[in-house]
């Protein structure tokens, strides 16, 4: 094993005096900007509509739902300014027409997710449902030779359908489907080229140009990798060849560079899970830890000019994802190593989930800071705008505050501001889930995050974890399976996804007051010690949080010099 560090260690690059010197994080975004090329561009560039005058009585229908020019061209402009630069794998749009004709699966998949908490037209969303499906399920279970049937699949990946309980999202096995067309069609094959058709010419994908075939790879790799993370299941495209070619792609000088770097993140949390896969003791994860922590500080050094909110926050949940994958294998070498109130136990375990509290905290006071930013001056929604954002930026959230119950319930002499910091931050991402009231998805999740507040001492820190298998994922698995069935009881709804209380569980626990303040109708939020524990986020906590640089080496203890 310590040759395998010892290989990984020689192929890390050389810090700067600078690079070392630097702090991760920025507060907020960068304000320089880059030049994109003619290839790429932003979201408000993909759609350029030339067909106005031929096409203002035109209408597109789907089962019983028609929509007219008008509807069309404000519903794709939502997409352009909300979503576009999330995914920027599609092909300009200049004719509605033409969009609609080259691929209606495509077309319909863009306007539902573009329907999805459209404060305009949110009415189609539900009316288009039966419909979207029916012609989902004829495209999946067909023989897919369309790129664009392909990029369609992706897209879905990305942004919610509306679901009775989280096990109802087929995102992953939509992924894989993804996938193997992805390399069936050929497209993971980087380079310019001719590309011969496979199936005797009957898929188009050799239509696609160079450009189009890498971002639309790219895209398949990154939502594979990040719900594979989020799944606790090995990465797919995760080989040596694939993971350079994959580097190769992100470095195309024409592609959104934002985008780019987010896939280096993405390769980077490949190269740990790897890295950590198999018979790897403590010891070595600690040693590995380092070495994939300094690789991510190193992208922010690197690309300081074009950082942003987002990047931060991808950056974050990566390093996340990280501490908690070497947690699970400190909890294979003894017991003990889920408990820090000894002496005896100040440990690499330790020092994670205290570096974990660092990064969950950080995450999600930037994804606050993020769902409060407008775009172009637009008022989205009243709550913010990340209900237009892919899936797994709320997904993050949800992890980051997972952390801090497991900080909170397994380090009880934590100290009184490491607490509050705590607590205060699960609220702030309790509030983040509540604002969004319409979503049934996200009021799930606010009772999911209510239940284990008000049952935080119920986690058996002493009891042997049930999950181990499912990498830096066995730390929400664990946590949400010592919470025992109260929290199914919790969480079973109708068909019509209005809850059925059967008594077990207190239904409102959380009432904002008008001074902003979170007030507890039961006994949550109560922590020895803590003075009124649930505020929402006391003034001189959110002063700390707005001039702190997240991650400089000042934020760290005092560490062992073995780790």
């Amino acid at each position: 094993m310590s040759k395998r560090v010892n290989s990984l260690e020689n192929n890390v690059p050389a810090f700067t005096e600078d690079a070392l010197s630097a702090g991760l994080f920025p507060n907020g975004p960068s304000t320089e900007s880059y030049e994109g090329s003619t290839r790429s561009y932003s979201g408000t560039d993909w759609l350029l509509l030339t067909d106005m005058e031929y096409n203002l009585t035109g209408t597109w229908t789907l089962g019983e739902v028609s929509i007219n020019y008008q509807q069309a061209s404000e519903i794709l402009g939502f997409y352009a300014r909300h979503y576009y630069e999330h995914l920027p794998i599609l092909d300009r749009v200049t004719s509605i027409s033409e969009f609609h004709d080259s691929s209606e699966f495509l077309f319909w998949t863009t306007m539902r997710i573009s329907l999805y908490n459209n404060p305009g037209y949110g009415d189609l969303f539900a009316l288009l449902s039966q419909p979207y499906r029916n012609l989902l399920t004829t495209r999946v279970l067909a023989p897919i030779q369309d790129f664009r049937t392909l990029q369609a699949i992706i897209l879905i990946c990305h942004w919610p359908t509306s679901g009775i309980r989280q096990s109802d999202d087929p995102s992953w096995q939509y992924c894989g489907i993804a996938l193997n067309t992805a390399m069936q069609m050929g497209i993971d094959q980087p380079g310019p080229g001719r590309r011969l058709a496979p199936f005797g010419g009957r898929s188009n994908a050799h239509q696609m140009s160079v450009y189009t075939r890498q971002m639309t790879w790219l895209a398949c790799f990154s939502i594979s990798t990040i719900l594979s993370v989020w799944l606790g299941v090995t990465p797919h495209v995760s080989s040596p060849t694939q993971l350079s070619t994959i580097a190769l792609m992100a470095q195309d000088p024409d592609g959104p560079r934002p985008f780019m770097i987010h896939i280096e993140i993405q390769r980077q949390t490949v190269r740990y899970s790897n890295a950590l896969a198999g018979d790897v003791d403590s010891a070595n994860a600690s040693s590995l830890m380092n070495l994939f922590h300094n690789e991510l500080d190193t992208l922010y050094t690197l690309y300081k000019g074009l950082w942003s909110m987002r990047l931060e926050i991808q950056l974050l949940r990566a390093k996340l994802y990280l501490y908690s994958h070497c947690l699970n294998i400190a909890s294979k070498d003894g017991s003990n190593a889920r408990r820090f109130d000894g002496q005896s136990n100040l440990d690499s375990a330790k020092i994670l989930v205290h570096q974990g509290l660092l990064s969950a905290v950080s995450l999600i006071h930037n994804s606050q800071k993020l769902n409060n930013q407008l775009v172009d001056g637009e008022e989205t929604s009243r709550s913010g705008t990340l209900i237009h954002y892919p899936k797994y930026y709320m997904q993050t959230i949800v992890f980051a505050v997972i952390f801090l119950l497991k900080f909170l319930s397994a380090n009880p002499r934590a100290t009184q501001q490491d607490k509050e910091l705590a607590y205060s931050h699960i609220t702030i991402a309790h509030q983040i889930f509540s604002g969004f009231s319409d979503s049934p998805e996200c009021m799930r999740v606010v009772e999911v995050i209510e239940y284990l507040v008000e049952n935080l001492k119920e986690i058996d820190e002493d009891a042997a974890l049930p999950t181990r298998s499912k990498l830096g994922a066995s730390l929400m698995y664990n946590t949400l399976t010592m919470m025992g069935t109260g929290l199914e009881r919790k969480l079973v709804y109708t068909t019509s996804g209005t809850r059925e209380n059967d008594g077990q569980v207190p239904e409102a626990i959380l009432v904002a007051d008008s001074d902003g303040l979170v007030q507890s109708a039961a006994t949550m939020w109560d922590s020895s010690g803590l003075t009124n524990p649930f505020a929402a986020a006391h003034s001189a906590t959110q002063d700390g949080l707005a001039t702190f640089q997240w991650h400089t080496d000042e934020m760290f203890f005092d560490l062992p010099d073995s780790f």
